[in-house]
């Protein structure tokens, strides 16, 4: 992903946390009237994690209710980016009847979603704490998928990172 977009995505992340004063993703959600429809995942749908979809100027986020309370904030911010970042491209729509290749797209939702939901101090403090942190040790400890823990820390301001070796 070019930093052109990263930047865009921590601006995003930055104002609408400045703006709702909090970094409460439901809270957030709230105040940019997009609308969370809970469902409960049903048999025939138990993949089904979440979805962003706009009708008109309606805006709605479906949670698949029956997630734990941690997996529903990462899909909530997931798809809180696709609000933002693709509010006028219909996913369902290039996947069925373009073949077109979504995965750009949820990378820059997963990048979003890492960038709301992980603060740089957070990564900064577990790597003072234990400078041999892997994703995978990062990821057990903040109970968030390693991938996530991987995009923030690829997108950190590495000048950030040097003070560490100063502890």
């Amino acid at each position: 992903m070019n930093i052109d977009k990263v930047n865009k995505i921590k601006e995003i992340v930055r104002r609408y946390k400045s703006v709702a004063g909090t970094n409460d993703i439901r809270e957030v959600i709230d105040i940019c009237n997009i609308k969370i429809q809970e469902v409960y995942n049903l048999e025939e749908m138990n993949y089904f994690k979440g979805m962003y979809y706009k009708s008109k100027s309606k805006q709605t986020i479906v949670l698949n209710k029956a997630l734990p309370e941690k997996e529903q904030e990462i899909v909530l911010a997931h798809e809180f980016a696709h609000s933002k970042l693709h509010r006028n491209i219909d996913i369902s729509y290039l996947l069925n009847d373009t073949f077109f290749i979504c995965d750009p797209f949820e990378l820059e939702a997963n990048t979003l979603a890492a960038e709301f939901l992980i603060e740089d101090d957070t990564i900064i403090n577990l790597l003072i704490e234990d400078p041999t942190s892997t994703y995978k040790s990062m990821s057990q400890t903040l109970g968030l998928p390693e991938e996530l823990i991987e995009l923030k820390y690829t997108y950190l301001d590495k000048d950030k990172l040097k003070n560490i070796h100063d502890f």
